[in-house]
């Protein structure tokens, strides 16, 4: 998966606020940074900054994780 596409996972809706701020907190705490305002350049559409191969193996584990959890959780829902 290509950063850009990972971004657009991120901010598509179906991962709700609170869980985004979970990834962010965690993304913080795991890399070390004081702030959130990396995370937040890094995952802005259109951003050119770029994660750390580090960084982005554990982005696209974690949103892909939370994506699904709300997409299948959704899809019960509506069952």
């Amino acid at each position: 998966m290509l950063l850009e596409d990972l971004r657009k996972l991120y901010h598509d809706g179906v991962i709700k606020k609170k869980a985004r701020s979970e990834i962010k907190t965690d993304f913080v705490k795991t890399f070390g940074y004081s702030t959130d305002q990396q995370f937040t350049m890094m995952m802005s559409v259109g951003s050119l900054e770029i994660p750390t191969p580090n960084e982005m193996d554990w982005l696209l584990e974690r949103v892909q994780r939370y994506h699904l959890h709300y997409t299948e959780n959704q899809l019960a829902l509506q069952s």
